[in-house]
């Protein structure tokens, strides 16, 4: 309609119902205001539209896209076909961007993968510490040094005496005996003599990922007339720390006495634990024998420590410790049952291939 002067009126009256001649108010809609009223169902439209998308980014995308489209369709009340089908394919297009921002953020990932396993395997232990590359060794290797033999270390070095033949006459005895001399001092590797029936545990903190399928141990010779053992055994053991620090086992070797040889020398046995181990992780190599009559233990290659325990809480107080009164391998040890040895470390090394 328009005004007596032929403008557009810019607000409308309205009346009350039954009452046509009276005005219930004035309502304050200018052009703009009706515009964007018309517009709110399409822009409502969009709004959910986007939220759909966006909740679909990375799962379930053509379900949302096809309620996109439905949604925005129902709303345009005004429009042409052309209209509609270019909506339509400008969604499959965003549909197709996002598909491969996807494919993209995946293989990112996956490459993020990759670099953090390569960060956590791709360490090779130094030559020094042990021969293979792959062996995680209790202490390093070239620690093994020879020390005097106990025998001719007491009998050479410590407090002796030397017989004189006709003290007082005999000038070449005298000479020898209480003039400057040598004694010959023999050498070996450093080793320690296990208990009977007693398991030792040296602990090892894992470095690298990796799954154990190696267990390595040095042996010295050897000794005496008799020196055979009615068992001898290796396992492995993973320490829980959410079970109180309990040792569970999780290889075992099975009795190994036939394979020892006279001589010392390095042993690596096959492991079949399948547990994949992470740094931090903590494991212990056990070795438990029994000798067989009028024999003795098969020494251990070890170096000595100085006997000072760790301070505090932590676990293991120590390197090396000990189980008493064992007769096989046990399938768990609760931490509280074990005993400490401050004095030595057995060389011994855990490795995959």
């Amino acid at each position: 309609m328009t005004a007596p002067n032929h403008d557009t009126p810019d607000r409308a009256y309205v009346g009350t119902v039954g009452n046509p001649q009276h005005v219930a108010g004035i309502q304050s809609w200018d052009e703009a205001s009706i515009r964007a009223a018309q517009r709110g169902p399409i822009v409502s439209a969009y709004t959910g539209a986007r939220n759909n998308l966006l909740s679909n980014l990375f799962g379930g995308f053509a379900g949302g896209v096809a309620q996109v489209i439905t949604n925005i369709v129902g709303a345009i009340t005004q429009g042409g076909a052309t209209t509609i089908i270019g909506l339509a394919e400008y969604m499959l297009g965003l549909e197709r961007q996002v598909e491969d921002t996807t494919t993209a953020v995946e293989g990112a990932l996956q490459d993020i993968s990759d670099i953090t396993e390569n960060m956590v395997t791709e360490v090779t232990t130094p030559i020094f510490d042990s021969l293979h590359g792959n062996d995680i060794p209790s202490f390093p290797r070239v620690l093994l040094q020879p020390v005097p033999t106990s025998s001719t270390a007491s009998g050479n070095l410590g407090g002796h005496t030397h017989g004189i033949a006709n003290p007082g006459t005999s000038s070449s005895t005298q000479s020898a005996q209480l003039g400057s001399h040598s004694h010959r001092i023999n050498t070996e590797m450093p080793t320690y003599l296990p208990g009977n029936q007693v398991l030792d545990l040296t602990f090892i903190r894992v470095d690298r990922k990796m799954t154990i399928d190696r267990v390595k141990m040095i042996t010295g010779r050897a000794s005496g007339w008799f020196s055979t053992l009615d068992y001898w055994y290796i396992g492995l053991y993973v320490v829980d720390p959410t079970n109180n620090n309990q040792l569970d086992l999780v290889w075992a070797s099975g009795d190994l006495k036939n394979t020892l040889s006279s001589q010392a020398m390095e042993y690596s046995f096959a492991s079949t634990a399948t547990e994949e181990l992470l740094p931090g992780h903590l494991v212990a190599v056990a070795q438990l024998q029994r000798p067989g009559a009028l024999s003795a233990c098969r020494r251990i290659a070890a170096v000595p420590q100085v006997g000072i325990g760790q301070s505090g809480g932590e676990f293991p107080l120590a390197q090396a410790a000990y189980v008493t009164g064992q007769t096989s391998l046990p399938t768990a040890i609760p931490s509280g049952s074990i005993q400490y040895n401050y004095t030595m470390i057995p060389w011994v090394a855990v490795s995959s291939s």
